[in-house]
């Protein structure tokens, strides 16, 4: 890749940025994200591996155990490890929405609120005599009661109104067997940030089990399936299938959210767990599926799906201004009112199908990643699995001088990505949108397949602009024919380090590769299959960096231990 391809991407971004509207719908004027904003095109299934290909890979195993994990798991007895289903097929359903018993089942509580289609607002919410709509069951429940809705559709824009209490969330979820539906269609209009579900300034709430579909943009506005907004805390979103969440006039101007949790206040959102929900079918124009935005910290996502959509799947942000307009603009991590999400794990989710190269916000420029970090920090990206997105994975920053930083990326198997299989550093040599920089980035046991296949790029590690002590080690590279593994196609990278990688295809230029890399075939056990696992003998086995804990994790990607052998095995998976 070259700097004018950059420079060229980072035009295209700049224009997005000037025609959407701001994320909150306040000033048409504020480019929301230039480039979170920096794509947009119908996605489509056109020529994509047939499910089974990707079922194919293992599920990403039990939760790492790691120290930054547990430390920012939320503490709310509401958002405990459940053991949810795996999501690695894009169809996946959680159809048992009540509480979990130890052998599976699911018990509707006796502490409940009763909503269904045949009630009326006018009962009083027994079981006997259900009210009819979600709001004003919600606005009879106290904390440490449950919203239990019936089966059917219900047309409403839901509000919360009040917390829960430590201990005593308030859930909102289908009864047991059930999967309700919240549809949208027509709704919104006046309202500048319309929401299927919208949690504003409220604390110990649960949403699960919900089928949210069907709101578009109406007059500039900026819907979104989920909001999470201003100082919210201890908020769980889980198992909800979020569709045909579309914008206005097919993304051009405005944008869309499937789920978002926006940090609004200088009181940073915190704790909070997005888990187990399917995101597919949007049309984002400028935004982003699953986007966690502002001043949040504490947060994980993990066993999400988020497919066919026509911009970025997984987007994690800071320094946007009018996200949080009385929030510290500077590049720290420890300060409580900083306008930029830190402190997460992003584990054990899916994204396939995420392009925007129809998107009419990026005029034909495939710059979607399946994951994005824009101006976060302090993350952990670890076994997730992405195939025919534009980007897999990119670390970025859209705010000159300011930095993503100190993002682990690990154990992630990435396939079959047009542009790359991971991007970092600010993808603009100036100071305009995209002019960042990343920086104290570990990029480690990953394994990435043909992911420069038809895009502006032609690597499938791509260093950009103001790369600052990063570490690329351990990584299977399998490059696109014709391609490199590994390329610097910026400026002012410094302090990186390159070595320990197995390359096959392709080679390292702009940055040395290091005396430990291995040049072979990696013998995967099943390639054509989508099987990324070392068959005996694969040279990579017991070549990787020496163990380290802290940065390549207790596990690997299938959630084995790491170090089995004498050293451990390039790549994702453990022999």
């Amino acid at each position: 890749m070259s700097v004018v391809l950059v420079a060229n991407r980072t035009l295209v971004a700049s224009l997005a940025g000037l025609l959407c509207a701001c994320s909150d719908g306040t000033s048409p004027d504020a480019a929301i994200d230039a480039r979170s904003d920096r794509s947009a095109i119908d996605a489509t299934a056109d020529d994509v591996p047939a499910l089974g290909d990707s079922a194919s890979m293992p599920d990403s195993g039990a939760d790492d155990v790691s120290s930054i994990d547990a430390a920012i798991l939320p503490v709310d007895s509401s958002v405990a490890d459940t053991g949810i289903a795996d999501t690695s097929a894009a169809d996946a359903r959680v159809t048992d929405t009540g509480t979990a018993t130890p052998d599976g089942g699911c018990v509707n509580p006796a502490r409940a609120v009763h909503v269904a289609t045949t009630g009326a607002d006018t009962n009083d919410g027994s079981e006997a005599r259900p009210v009819a709509t979600i709001n004003r069951g919600l606005a009879l429940a106290m904390p440490g009661d449950a919203v239990l809705v019936r089966a059917g559709t219900y047309r409403e824009l839901v509000v919360a109104p009040r917390s829960g209490s430590v201990g005593n969330p308030i859930t909102l979820r289908g009864r047991c067997g059930e999967r309700p539906i919240i549809d949208g269609t027509g709704l919104g209009r006046g309202v500048a940030a319309p929401a299927l579900v919208r949690i504003e300034d409220r604390a110990h709430i649960t949403v699960e089990g919900f089928e949210l579909r069907s709101i578009a943009g109406i007059a500039g506005n900026f819907p979104a399936g989920i909001w999470v907004r201003g100082a919210s805390n201890n908020i769980t979103i889980r198992g909800n299938l979020v569709h045909s969440v579309d914008a206005e006039g097919g993304g051009r101007d405005n944008g869309a959210h499937g789920i978002a949790v926006y940090g609004t206040s200088t009181t940073p959102t915190e704790d909070i767990l997005v888990e187990g929900n399917e995101l597919r079918t949007m049309v984002l124009g400028p935004s982003e599926a699953l986007v966690i935005n502002g001043n949040v910290r504490r947060f994980t996502v993990r066993n999400n799906s988020v497919h066919d959509v026509n911009n970025i799947a997984y987007d994690f942000i800071g320094f946007e201004p009018d996200i949080c307009r009385t929030c510290s603009q500077a590049d720290e991590l420890d300060r409580a009112d900083v306008n930029r999400v830190r402190d997460g794990v992003v584990t054990g989710n899916l994204a396939f199908n995420v392009s925007s190269a129809r998107n009419p916000a990026y005029m034909g420029t495939k710059s979607a990643g399946c994951f994005y970090v824009d101006g976060g920090g302090r993350m952990l990206i670890e076994r997730n699995r992405a195939y025919r997105c534009d980007i897999g994975v990119e670390l970025a920053s859209e705010h000159a001088r300011l930095s993503t930083r100190a993002i682990t990326v690990r154990n992630n198997v990435l396939w079959q990505h047009d542009v790359a299989g991971i991007a970092t550093g600010g993808y603009d040599s100036g100071t305009g949108p995209g002019g960042g920089l990343a920086r104290d980035c570990v990029i480690v046991h990953n394994t990435i397949v043909d992911s420069s296949r038809s895009g502006w790029a032609n690597a499938a590690i791509l260093l950009q602009n103001r790369n600052q002590n990063n570490v690329y080690t351990s990584n299977i590279i399998v490059a696109t024919a014709g391609h490199r593994a590994i390329e610097v196609g910026g400026t002012m990278n410094t302090g990186n380090t390159v070595d320990y990688n197995l390359i096959f295809r392709g080679g390292v230029t702009g940055i040395a590769a290091g005396s430990r890399q291995v040049n072979a075939d990696p013998r995967f056990v099943d390639p054509a299959m989508n099987d990324f696992h070392l068959q005996a003998g694969s040279p990579a086995i017991d070549r990787a960096a020496p163990f380290d804990m802290t940065r390549d994790g207790a596990l690997d990607a299938d959630g084995r231990p790491r170090s089995s052998g004498a050293a451990p095995d390039i790549g994702a998976y453990e022999r």
